[in-house]
């Protein structure tokens, strides 16, 4: 073993002493960007115009995918026509590395492409101001990389496996008389793609451009993600007619109109994208199927935040939507929508506002401080909201008006100026299992609403506690009705529903204020994973809150009603103070702290060892955790 260690210590100085020998590489040199700089050659014009013109240009290199035919370090400047022209190359590979292409006047492209393959531009500058720079015409494996496009970009046409990686677009028209004289065929947009397939766009910057950022028809097979767009006047991604399309961790600033776009297609992803500051909606989506909005965060649109027209099977997952100046989701004219674990916050009208759509569900949506309403279904049917947290909104919590067939379960509507739950005009409502407290009207108000069932509510802390007008809602369901917290009488008797209908809840019981109290976390000692799973034993029947905090840093909130919380959290090898705070709706709190010490994995200790832990409650958590030690501790003695 001594041997082993001294080889190693001898090795592992060796290595270090060659290392310090090596004179590293300037940064400058390293950087291989667009920003470098070159000693440019200035030529003519280039034109080929087909295999026989390329092959007799006398090219360096031998046409290989290794070791490709070269254009490089070149300043062609034109005018009144194209500086790169090439046509009809197939089996051949060409690389254009390190060059300046200029049209000074004219609406000539600067560089022309038609039925190419196996073409790579690499860290050239493309300028111009009266024409798109580059068009791509029934072109194959094209790329694009590390390149600074000025004038009004580029065009794609019946184009497949396109790489477009780390290129700068931008600044695309300089005064409003250029814009005037563009080509009419540019449409003035910084990449445009018509009928192309299997399309990689990634790390570009686009910026400062009068109409659209990335606009894209008839497509599919498209990667658009760690892109950078900024101050485009009208759409940074606009997907007409395409399928099978991601947009991803893009970051999205300050767009004219709409920061992403999708139109008559299907099959799409819009994810992890942050979008700051639009003229109207954040996302856009129309007369489409299958499209999946997930984990964005939206700032700040002049408009609604995510707004669907007309489509079918979409759904919106983990969005965050802030400070939006109309609706924060609006969906219309259309079905099978799935929200869920959205927060919207701060919207400007209604938080979410579903209008003449069926086969809704809203579930586990936080929605706060909407100027309107939380939830709104007009002329909808067949919506269903459960295990979501309204509060704080100036109108009612939920809303239906002239909706049919629907139900709204496990949700908390508290804190709002007007009603928990209002209805009108609507019929067959099924309103089970909610908290409606501390609103400014009633929990729950039903006008013009029949045939609905209201049961097993906790209802209490209102203005007033509920109203009807109609009588032939049921306010309870066989011996069960609902929880009043201002009832006085005998559990499972009768209390009066304000209104002329002259209802009752005849099975009524007293919601009574209980103090949440917090019986057990555990384990106490981990085995490092991944990650670590807590468990919180609850006796809370009116929760509202739970809070879990790891070293008095907040790492979950959650609204209940719980008894047993499971959680998942990435602690360090280490002690942790692990704390959990909970509210119940009546203002009262408790807390509960514990030690929780994770240990590591010792070199010499077996993967046996490493058991999963199956969290079933707190006294197997403690056995199982207790037995693993006890192992570690005889393989160390070992």
């Amino acid at each position: 073993m001594q041997n082993s260690r001294s080889f190693f210590l001898v090795t592992f100085s060796i290595i270090v002493v060659s290392i310090s020998f090596i004179s590293p590489i300037p940064l400058t040199q390293q950087n291989t960007s667009i920003s470098a700089e070159y000693t440019y050659s200035n030529s003519e014009a280039i034109c080929i115009r087909n295999t026989t013109e390329l092959e007799n240009m006398g090219l360096p290199g031998r046409g290989t995918e290794s070791n490709p035919f070269l254009i490089e370090n070149l300043h062609i400047q034109v005018s009144n026509s194209t500086a790169l022209n090439i046509s009809q190359i197939d089996g051949y590979y060409i690389a254009v590395k390190n060059c300046l292409f200029e049209s000074l006047m004219g609406s000539q492209y600067v560089i022309s492409l038609r039925k190419v393959s196996n073409l790579i531009i690499d860290n050239c500058t493309l300028s111009c101001n009266e024409a798109p720079a580059m068009n791509v015409t029934e072109c194959n494996n094209l790329k694009i990389l590390d390149s600074k496009i000025d004038g009004a970009g580029m065009m794609f046409w019946f184009s497949d496996n396109l790489e477009l990686i780390n290129n700068e677009i931008g600044d695309v028209i300089s005064s409003e008389t250029n814009y005037a004289s563009i080509s009419p065929l540019a449409l003035v947009f910084s990449v445009h793609m018509e009928n192309c397939t299997f399309v990689i766009f990634t790390e570009n910057w686009i910026y400062n451009t009068p109409t659209h950022g990335m606009f894209v028809r008839y497509s599919n097979n498209l990667t658009a993600a760690n892109n950078r767009i900024d101050s485009i006047a009208s759409w940074s991604f606009y997907f007409s007619r395409s399928y099978n399309v991601k947009i991803y961790d893009n970051m999205i600033r300050d767009t004219g109109w709409v920061p992403i776009r999708i139109y008559k297609s299907y099959n799409c992803d819009v994810m992890n994208n942050i979008i700051l500051r639009s003229g109207e909606w954040g996302i856009y989506i129309v007369e489409s199927l299958q499209i999946r909005i997930t984990k964005n965060t939206i700032k700040y649109t002049e408009f609604m935040g995510i707004a669907l027209e007309s489509s079918t099977s979409c759904t919106m997952i983990h969005n965050s939507i802030f400070y939006a100046e109309s609706n924060g989701i609006r969906i219309l004219d259309s079905n099978k929508m799935s929200i869920k674990n959205n927060s919207i916050i701060d919207s400007a009208s209604d938080g979410i506002r579903i209008h003449n759509t069926s086969e809704v569900e809203i579930d586990e949506c936080y929605i706060a401080n909407s100027l309107y309403n939380g939830i709104v279904f007009e002329r909808s049917i067949y919506v269903f909201i459960s295990d979501s947290y309204i509060t704080g909104c100036r109108g009612s919590g939920v809303y239906f008006y002239r909706t049919n067939s629907s139900e709204i379960n496990m949700t908390w509507s508290v804190d709002n100026f007007l009603s928990g739950i209002q209805s009108t005009q609507s019929n067959n409502l099924s309103i089970t299992n909610n908290s409606l407290c501390r609103n400014d009207e009633y929990g729950i108000s039903l006008s013009e609403t029949e045939s609905s069932k209201i049961y097993h509510n906790r209802i209490g802390l209102n203005t007033q506690s509920a109203f009807d007008d109609l009588g032939n809602n049921q306010w309870n369901y066989t011996h069960f009705g609902n929880r009043w917290h201002d009832f006085l009488g005998p559990s499972d008797s009768s209390i009066s529903i304000a209104g002329s209908s002259e209802s009752s809840d005849f099975h009524a019981y007293r919601w009574f204020r209980t103090i949440p109290n917090i019986t057990s976390i555990s384990p106490s000692q981990i085995i490092k994973q991944n990650l670590e799973t807590i468990v919180f034993e609850l006796e809370a029947p009116n929760l509202e809150w739970y809070r879990i905090y790891v070293n008095n840093e907040k790492i979950v909130s959650h609204w209940g009603p719980a008894n047993t919380i499971q959680t998942t959290l990435n602690l360090s090898v280490g002690q942790h103070n692990i704390t959990i705070k909970v509210i119940n709706v009546f203002g009262e709190t408790n807390s509960m702290s514990r030690i929780i010490t994770i240990t590591s994995v010792e070199a010499n200790i077996s993967e046996e060892i490493l058991v999963s832990i199956i969290l079933i409650s707190s006294g197997i958590i403690q056995l199982v955790a207790g037995s693993i030690l006890v192992r570690e501790t005889r393989k160390l003695k070992e």
